[in-house]
């Protein structure tokens, strides 16, 4: 019997070269695609099929055609994405696409519960999970129910977050993002240090069980213009109880199917973990749980494979991860906006780079510009800087 490839996408995320490349060393074949011809990961090595799709916010029929045209050329092929768009367009073809690939993912209305961050928030409140308070920015929004600083954010991805400090800042958003309003929400801001951010990350099986776990904690994240916290660049592998339990009650109790990133922050004021949002796919640093025995990517192949997967609900605490490129471009901006001196950025990267160098198996790095395809990646996203500030 033929062992079943596996197809990804898109590709221009460092998570998916390093999910390439474990899938290239243990022999699995490998089919890769993306909707932008320049996307980095169709220049990784061990590839064996690579496929420009139509770009799915723009021709979304296209695109699920393109797919089933994927499962009519490679049937019986693994299907993982690591993005929220495509996600959804899976989801809500999920049961034609069933017929000629394997998908584990939770149905179209649960599966938007996650990548909705409007949804997010009704249905923590339904099963009594701790979120901000959060507010639906209609043409009668008054920021007076809301205290400052108070964010603007997107219902579905983490780019075009805006920290509202003012009331003339929440007046400038606003002729912003005027036009599509009914696509953000606002939502209080938690005090706190950035070590506040957790996650709880996992998959669950087709019964809606968890078959693995992981929790961490973020110590720094990415700050330009256009995002504020919503991309991590440093963070520890923790564990951290008080997430496990109530993100297994929680995805239970919607069924969930597939894997999820939940991300939470610790509200010192009522001493609460508040729901942040979900991730409904592999996320941007998978390369760190699997460095600690959780490998996602993979347990969600064997899962589909139909393999007895064991649960995996320990892993190796104390292991850092640093994404080099972004990290520093953020602690550049900070220096910018004048909120680190030079004195601090030398402090930042002696704290970060000697772990890195004297003690690397616990401390990875990713993102090192010399490393294939990284260089690619960096003329990738220095093009459209603009989408970052």
């Amino acid at each position: 019997m033929k062992i079943p490839g596996i197809i990804l996408g898109p590709l221009i995320e460092v998570s998916m070269f390093e999910t390439i490349r474990s899938f290239v060393r243990i022999g699995i074949e490998v089919i890769v695609f993306d909707h932008d011809k320049d996307s980095p990961g169709f220049y990784m090595r061990g590839i064996s099929g690579k496929k420009i799709a139509p770009d799915p916010r723009k021709r979304p029929q296209d695109f699920v055609k393109f797919l089933l045209q994927l499962g009519n050329e490679y049937p019986g092929h693994v299907l993982l994405t690591n993005d929220d768009f495509y996600n959804q367009i899976i989801a809500e073809n999920s049961e034609e696409l069933k017929k000629y690939l394997l998908i584990l993912i939770s149905e179209e209305q649960i599966n938007a519960i996650a990548s909705d961050k409007s949804k997010t928030v009704d249905a923590a409140l339904k099963y009594g999970v701790p979120v901000p308070e959060t507010y639906h920015i209609t043409d009668d929004f008054d920021n007076a129910n809301i205290d400052f600083p108070f964010l603007i954010k997107p219902r579905g991805g983490s780019r075009g977050q805006y920290l509202i400090k003012s009331h003339a800042e929440f007046v400038s958003t606003l002729s912003i993002i005027d036009k599509c309003r009914k696509d953000y929400i606002a939502q209080e801001w938690i005090p706190g240090n950035v070590r506040n951010l957790c996650t709880f990350g996992t998959i669950f099986d087709k019964n809606s069980e968890p078959k693995a776990i992981f929790t961490a904690r973020r110590l720094s994240v990415m700050q330009s213009k256009q995002i504020n916290q919503g991309i991590t660049t440093y963070l520890v592998s923790e564990r951290i109880p008080e997430l496990i339990e109530p993100s297994i009650k929680f995805l239970k109790e919607i069924k969930w199917q597939g894997i999820a990133e939940l991300e939470y922050k610790f509200d010192e004021r009522d001493s609460n973990f508040k729901l942040i949002e979900i991730n409904p796919r592999i996320w941007s640093w998978t390369r760190l749980p699997a460095a600690c025995g959780v490998d996602f990517a993979k347990i969600y192949y064997d899962l589909l494979c139909g393999k007895n997967v064991s649960p995996v609900f320990e892993f190796r605490t104390g292991v850092t991860y640093l994404r080099s490129i972004i990290d520093m471009y953020s602690s550049f901006y900070k220096f910018t906006t004048g909120e680190y001196k030079l004195n601090d950025i030398c402090k930042d990267l002696y704290k970060k780079y000697s772990k890195v160098i004297f003690t690397p198996k616990d401390n990875l790095i990713d993102e090192l510009p010399w490393e294939k395809p990284n260089i690619r990646w960096v003329l990738y996203f220095l093009k459209k800087i603009k989408q970052y500030g």
